[in-house]
């Protein structure tokens, strides 16, 4: 399966920002059971650094609805991420028990404050290890892709990942007379 735009943007980020030399995408843990999936893996051996990341690009909110038998619509959507990011942990237990502080990390681009992000909020404060969770929504996943853009700016090396090489050619367009456009993310 092809990844999604979302997850380009956060293997580009571990490739580039974290330098992490091995970035991997979707990958199958068939002992999972129904959530199968890791969205983005980062690996440094060097650094001893492992990022197992769930990615929800949702751009107008994250919300995973369900409806009751009462026929109403029940937001699930912490529920959906705090068994994604079980499941991660227990993949990065089993199949990376090497790393003893692995970051796990959720983006989304957006997600409404108030009683999601405070839910999110606590669930990083009560992760029960190993490791750490870091959540990458709303400000810090802006703060993240601008971190992003602004090195694309500076260097026109190829990293092997498409995203970064996008963001690369938008930020290095020229005119005929050779003067830089600038390109505006606000």
């Amino acid at each position: 399966m092809q990844p999604e735009i979302g997850e380009l943007f956060v293997g580009a980020y571990l490739r580039v920002v974290k330098e992490c030399p091995i970035v991997q995408y979707n990958l199958h843990d068939p002992r999972a059971g129904g959530q199968g999936e890791i969205d983005v893996v980062g690996i440094d051996h060097v650094k001893h650094s492992l990022y197992v990341c769930e990615v929800a690009t949702h751009l107008d909110g994250a919300h995973y609805p369900k409806k009751a038998k009462s026929g109403k619509t029940v937001d699930r959507t912490v529920d959906v991420f705090q068994t994604k990011l079980s499941h991660a942990r227990e993949f990065a237990v089993r199949g990376f028990a090497e790393f003893a502080a692995p970051v796990f990390m959720l983006w989304c681009p957006y997600v409404a404050a108030g009683d999601k992000t405070t839910k999110l909020a606590a669930m990083q404060d009560e992760w029960p290890g190993p490791g750490q969770l870091e959540l990458r929504i709303n400000r810090e996943y802006a703060a993240a892709m601008q971190e992003l853009v602004a090195k694309a700016a500076t260097e026109t090396k190829q990293r092997g990942e498409v995203f970064y090489r996008a963001l690369q050619l938008l930020t290095h367009l020229r005119s005929p007379d050779n003067r830089r456009f600038t390109v505006h993310f606000e």
